[in-house]
């Protein structure tokens, strides 16, 4: 039984296709044209069976259409649900980017900070340079200086190196999330803007470098005399004109981005100026 069914097209599978009925109807309907003298009694069954199909058939298709409503109004609230759960991730996403973006510029503003005190951090040594002569200071002064200032040289490169990286993200993320409603005109624009910013803040790091470097030239001519000629090493006067006039590197970058080796270098002198004073 279970094998014929198999065979039966599912359209005879109850509850019958729409159009079944019909078919039946149209079937019954031919025979009875053959019969060209039916009695009353088949006349009369002929209209109660005709009947009963068009019955059944008005009563598929009204099932068929409320399956068929049924299916369409699951679908209308699967795609609701589908649209309210990416408006939701795509609104969080927003939320979360400005989040992002506000913090950023929290911590842009306080390596703004750092700089400032690092700038007053200058001032101050410049004074107390001003108040006693290199020439008078001990080796062991001479070094407490010199350290000082490769830290602050150390620090003025990580803080620029810091809001640059910082301030290149804001403009790529600012076109990756808007890019693609942007206008040629619009992104170059952008990146004219960003380009202008980065280099501000380029010659604004520079030129508070140009300070420090200056008074590390001075504690750095001092220490080599205390050095003196045993002590000394080729590195001294190769160093030496850097210092005097600071220049990028061999790439043409910034000339930030020597601070940290000559930093090295000054803690490196003053080490051996201690140690040749020991002597």
């Amino acid at each position: 039984m279970c094998v014929f069914l198999l065979w039966v097209p599912r359209c005879l599978h109850w509850p019958f296709c729409p159009g079944v009925f019909i078919a039946i109807l149209a079937f019954v309907a031919a025979a009875v044209t053959f019969w060209d003298h039916p009695p009353r009694w088949v006349k009369a069954l002929s209209i109660a069976v005709f009947l009963f199909l068009m019955v059944g058939e008005v009563w598929m298709m009204s099932a068929d259409r409320e399956r068929n409503d049924a299916d369409q109004e699951a679908a209308r609230s699967r795609e609701e649900l589908n649209f309210k759960t990416i408006a939701a991730g795509i609104q969080g996403s927003i939320e979360q980017s400005r989040s992002d973006f506000d913090v950023t510029m929290g911590q842009f503003a306080a390596q703004r900070g750092n700089l400032a005190r690092l700038q007053q951090q200058e001032t101050r040594l410049e004074h107390e340079l001003s108040e006693k002569p290199l020439s008078d200071m001990s080796s062991a002064e001479l070094a407490t200086k010199a350290r000082v200032i490769a830290h602050q040289m150390r620090a003025c490169l990580q803080n620029y190196q810091y809001q640059d990286n910082e301030l290149s993200m804001i403009y790529y993320d600012h076109l990756e999330g808007q890019g693609s409603g942007m206008t040629a005109k619009d992104k170059r624009e952008w990146k004219e803007e960003e380009g202008k910013k980065r280099n501000d803040l380029k010659l604004q790091y520079e030129a508070f470098a140009r300070i420090i470097i200056a008074a590390a030239n001075r504690i750095r001519a001092q220490m080599v005399k205390f050095v003196g000629p045993l002590q000394s090493t080729p590195d001294d006067a190769n160093r030496a004109p850097w210092f005097e006039k600071p220049s990028p590197d061999e790439r043409g970058l910034t000339l930030l981005y020597k601070l940290k080796e000559n930093a090295d270098y000054l803690d490196n002198l003053a080490g051996r100026m201690t140690s040749a004073a020991e002597r």
